[in-house]
C-alpha cells in the first residue's frame, strides 16, 4: 500500500512486515513506560475517596501564615534518586500561597525534614542542623495516607527572619 505524507512528494511503502515491526515497537514502548512508573521514582496518587488534608499553621509570624492546608498532595518516592520520599502540599489559603514539602527517608522511614513557606515567610526542620525536627510531633502512617504533625514548631534557620509557625493535624496524600 502506498501512503503520501501530507504536503510532501514522498511516498512511504508499508508492508505487512513494516506495520508488524511498527506495533511490535509500539507495544514495546508502552510496556517499558508501564514498567517504569511503578520505579523508584515514581509519584503516587491518593487512593480513591482519600479524602483531603487538614493541616492547621497556627502562631505564624508572620500571621499571613496562619490558615489550614485542605489538598491532598503529591508523593514523589525517592525523588530523583536522593533517598528521600517527598510529600509536597501547594495551596492559595486566601490570598496566600502556602508550600508545605516532607521528606523522610525511603528505606527507613525516619523524617528528613519539613518545611513551611508562605507570601512573607519560610520555616522549616531539618534533621542534623540547628533546629532539628522534634520525631515525636510527626507520626507517617502509610496504610491511611497521611502524615500526622501534632503542635511541630518550625523556624527560619535559613534566611534570618525570625519566621516562626506551629503544624498540627495531618497533611494526605
Amino acid at each position: 500500500m502506498k501512503n503520501r505524507m501530507p504536503g510532501t512528494e514522498n511516498e512511504t511503502t508499508f508492508t505487512p512486515l513494516t506495520r508488524w515491526l511498527g506495533a511490535a515497537a509500539v507495544a514495546a514502548a508502552l510496556a517499558f513506560s508501564s514498567a517504569c512508573s511503578s520505579g523508584a521514582n515514581s509519584v503516587l496518587n491518593p487512593p480513591p475517596g482519600g479524602g483531603g488534608s487538614n493541616l492547621t499553621v497556627t502562631n505564624a509570624n508572620p500571621s499571613d501564615g496562619n490558615g489550614t492546608v485542605t489538598v491532598t498532595g503529591t508523593l514523589v518516592v525517592n525523588n530523583a534518586g536522593t533517598g528521600f520520599d517527598e510529600l509536597n502540599l501547594s495551596q492559595m489559603v486566601g490570598s496566600v500561597g502556602h508550600d508545605v514539602t516532607i521528606t523522610w527517608d525511603t528505606t527507613t522511614h525516619a523524617i528528613h525534614s519539613v518545611g513551611h513557606g508562605w507570601g512573607s515567610g519560610y520555616t522549616q526542620c531539618v534533621v542534623g542542623t540547628a533546629n532539628p525536627c522534634d520525631s515525636a510531633k510527626i507520626t507517617i502512617d502509610f496504610a491511611g495516607h497521611q502524615v500526622a504533625f501534632t503542635n511541630l514548631t518550625l523556624v527560619d534557620d535559613t534566611f534570618g527572619t525570625g519566621a516562626t509557625c506551629n503544624l498540627g493535624g495531618t497533611a494526605r496524600w
